[in-house]
């Protein structure tokens, strides 16, 4: 893919069918492919679309506020403002706000 294509810091997206809103804060383009890391909104009673699995990717989730449910490896996780979870590659694992209030974490991974 062209670099002009690739996204950037600061580029967003919206999915209203799923209620998730992502800015980009680092992106392939910055890190050239090591990293990227991105604040993740999840609005009340959303969740990203189905569990899924990075092969490659080590991601990690920092709360800022409120309290994500996480599906990892078939098992329910929370994950409280401060705390950080882990997700090592090839797990299979779906972020979820199963509250009341919106959900705003950051979400990294290595590589982009």
């Amino acid at each position: 893919m062209p670099l002009a294509l690739l996204p950037r810091a600061g580029d967003a997206v919206h999915n209203p069918l799923t209620g998730e809103t992502l800015v980009l804060l680092k992106a392939h383009a910055e890190t050239d492919g090591r990293s990227f890391e991105g604040d993740l909104i999840l609005d009340p009673h959303s969740a990203v679309a189905f569990e899924h699995v990075h092969h490659d990717v080590e991601q990690s989730y920092t709360v800022v506020e409120g309290i994500l449910s996480v599906s990892l490896a078939g098992e329910e996780r929370e994950v409280r403002p401060g705390e950080t979870l882990v997700v090592p590659p090839g797990t299979a694992y779906r972020p979820m706000n199963r509250g009341d209030q919106r959900v705003r974490f950051v979400a990294g991974g290595r590589p982009a």
